[in-house]
């Protein structure tokens, strides 16, 4: 009986030393995909903000002050991602502002916003991949002709 316990008494560190990697991977693969999941939530977030302030403004007659929405979405995204903690992204987000058709004979003005940001993982168990968040707003003023 002494001899098979003596055999066994190395078991269990050569059970851990195999088994430690896989679960070390394991656990990186989690935070890198918890991460890439926190970054496009608050991505998300941040668009549809921003779209959402820029939706409040009035274009104006004509859409001649389109400036005028783009700067309120651009000035609330930057505040989203602010206070989410995203102060090192770069900010090149699109707008664009058009009428959709609809069945009706009046159409929706809209403002639909875009933003793709670079991901990089933590410790590198995932791909790097570019992040893209887009949202479509109908605008508060609409103005028919």
């Amino acid at each position: 009986m002494r001899s098979i316990q003596r055999a066994r008494r190395g078991a269990n560190a050569v059970e851990f030393a195999l088994t430690l990697p896989i679960f070390v991977m394991l656990l990186a693969g989690f935070v890198d995909f918890g991460s890439m999941l926190y970054y496009r939530s608050g991505l998300n977030a941040a668009v549809y903000d921003a779209c959402r302030a820029g939706a409040t403004r009035d274009p104006g007659e004509g859409r001649v002050d389109v400036a005028n929405v783009y700067a309120r979405a651009n000035s609330a995204l930057q505040d989203s991602l602010d206070d989410m903690g995203f102060d090192d992204l770069p900010t090149d987000p699109e707008y664009q502002i058009y009428e959709l058709a609809t069945t009706t004979e009046v159409p929706v003005i809209v403002l639909e916003c875009e933003m793709t940001i670079p991901w990089e993982p933590l410790w590198g168990m995932a791909e790097e991949r570019d992040l893209f968040a887009r949202s479509v707003i109908r605008m508060e003023f609409q103005r028919f002709l």
